[in-house]
């Protein structure tokens, strides 16, 4: 998901040896990579508030999988469902 200053790109990357997911982000002008998220559980398919300071996903790190979201440098994680299995956030103008 790109940010919508066109600087960042957010995403999510397998880490192979314990089959988690985390949420990263790109700076495009200099390739570096910060890791966002930090638990043994899924953390996927992250997007950019339009106004750039939050980043909506899905998580299972409570159990099934849930919307979650959390500003853009990976702090303040708050869970936003709590129901079933959900997952597909998106951000409305």
């Amino acid at each position: 998901s790109w940010a919508p200053n066109g600087l960042f790109m957010a995403f999510h990357w397998r880490v192979t040896e314990t089959g988690t997911y985390d949420i990263y982000v790109m700076e495009i002008a200099t390739g570096r990579i910060i890791q966002l998220t930090h638990d043994a559980r899924r953390n996927e398919n992250p997007v950019w508030s339009p106004d750039g300071r939050h980043l909506v996903f899905e998580s299972s790190r409570t159990g099934p999988k849930q919307i979650w979201t959390m500003l853009a440098d990976g702090t303040i994680p708050k869970q936003l469902t709590f129901v079933g299995r959900i997952w597909g956030p998106s951000w409305s103008n």
